[in-house]
């Protein structure tokens, strides 16, 4: 077989490179890594290639790691190209997260490659799975129970990441590298049978192909590639979904509407979350069965206020008619007011502004609008903050008499459980004057013996809650 004609057969139908692309190339130091580099090497003249040779080293193995980053590091001087290498502590990952050893090197390794490549803004990531490869993860995922997604195993394109070598065989790649004298460095821990994927690499495939098929690596990449097709077209599917029930898209926030989820086929549902992970830009993987289960069960009674945590300090939660995907926000807010000043408020999307004024220039009658108050300057003594809400916070609202929990206001005025934490309060000695954009504190309203008089507005993006 002439692996490079094959190669660059791949890489042309697929469409995998662009003349003129930028390439991250994740290499290990292993014979799959190496032979994809060089294979590249080969196109990057004629593609006007720029190569970048990037490796993770994962804090396991001791000296035969540190041997590996260095060989990588000299693999790269000697074609000349540019190079990185990151070390990730794999052990205190995994303890945090509660993951295997084999996920936390996984999600590491992913995560700090697409950190590189929004740094580098390249057009891909190249990684040097092959077939082998491919019949492991499919029959992994069957292990696992996985479904459609699992089953399909590994695309050759899923931006950024290409995989021009999935067709191969790994005694084809390790034939190439003989022919070529091609230099690669072994990693011991791949016969370690003490990892599940090494079990099944040596113990379970080789009893399959033995006693039931001898070409069981064929089929299982058949098998891929028929779910692969199903998996491609729920992803279709799914993103046309997304678009129909997305009711916001915001930064560290998407909103979807929880009638309009809750009207598609279960299998659509999955592939709609799947499909908010891409839009946030996290890893599908980390949804995994298990998560699914366990969310699809809080779905089905439509708690408001049930969360899931997902990625990280990423969470689903679901609110009183909203799905949201989002990342919380828990800092603090805190900032002193000057009259006749703009504020920018979250993200610069809404400006408050307060103007002194007299009674002659108050409106005939006061605007529905609920981004315009007008409360008694002479009530308030001292400063003005604005700053987001604390545990216990009472006020009075507007013609009422009694004082009222905000927590509770909140929940009588249906204010989403997404958004409480981010409702700026104009307060003066810890005083709520104003819930912007909802109520002013009876306290301060205008009344017929008022004369100083201020106008408080908030204008900008539409706030949330008139989304939601």
């Amino acid at each position: 077989m002439d692996i490079l004609k094959n190669f660059t057969e791949i890489i042309q139908n697929n469409k995998l490179i662009q003349p003129g692309d930028q390439i991250i190339v994740s290499v290990s130091g292993g014979v799959d890594s190496v032979t994809l580099l060089d294979l590249l090497m080969h196109l990057k003249k004629n593609y006007d290639l720029t190569l970048h040779v990037f490796h993770v080293h994962h804090g396991l193995r001791g000296a035969e790691a540190d041997r590996d980053q260095t060989f990588v590091r000299r693999l790269a001087e000697i074609y000349e190209l540019d190079h990185s290498d990151i070390r990730v502590d794999v052990i205190a990952y995994s303890s945090k997260t509660g993951s295997s050893i084999e996920e936390a090197a996984r999600s590491l390794r992913y995560r700090s490659l697409l950190d590189l490549f929004n740094r580098l803004n390249y057009n891909s990531i190249a990684l040097g799975h092959n077939a082998d490869d491919q019949a492991e993860t499919i029959i992994d995922h069957f292990l696992r129970g996985s479904g459609i997604r699992g089953l399909a195993g590994m695309e050759i394109i899923r931006e950024p990441f290409i995989r021009p070598l999935l067709a191969f065989r790994r005694d084809e790649i390790e034939t190439y590298a003989s022919q070529k004298g091609l230099h690669y460095v072994t990693d011991s821990s791949n016969s370690d049978i003490n990892f599940r994927r090494n079990r099944i690499r040596h113990k379970l495939l080789p009893l399959l192909q033995q006693e039931f098929n001898p070409a069981i690596a064929n089929t299982l990449t058949k098998i891929g590639s028929i779910f692969r097709d199903y998996d491609r077209y729920f992803k279709f599917q799914a993103k046309q979904a997304f678009e129909s029930c997305c009711k916001s898209i915001k930064k560290n926030k998407i909103i979807l509407d929880i009638e309009q989820f809750f009207s598609y086929f279960n299998a659509i549902q999955v592939y709609i979350l799947y499909y908010v992970l891409s839009v946030a830009h996290i890893d599908e993987n980390v949804l995994t069965f298990s998560k699914l289960k366990t969310f699809s069960n809080l779905l089905a009674n439509r708690k408001p206020g049930t969360r899931l945590p997902v990625y990280e300090n990423w969470e689903f939660l679901i609110d009183h008619d909203g799905l949201i995907f989002h990342r919380p926000e828990t800092g603090s807010i805190k900032f002193p007011i000057e009259i006749n000043r703009e504020y920018p408020l979250y993200d610069s999307e809404q400006i408050f502004r307060c103007e002194l004024i007299t009674r002659d220039q108050l409106p005939v009658s006061f605007p529905k609008n609920k981004n315009i108050e007008f409360v008694d300057y002479d009530r308030i003594k001292g400063g003005l903050t604005i700053r987001n809400a604390l545990p216990g916070d009472r006020f009075i609202p507007l013609n009422f008499t009694g004082r009222k929990k905000l927590s509770n206001f909140y929940t009588d005025e249906k204010v989403p459980l997404h958004i409480r934490n981010q409702v700026p309060l104009l307060t003066t000695h810890e005083n709520i004057i104003w819930i912007i954009g909802y109520r002013i504190d009876d306290r301060f309203k205008v009344t017929e013996n008022s004369r100083n008089i201020l106008k408080l507005e908030v204008r900008g993006a539409t706030n949330e809650r008139e989304i939601v």
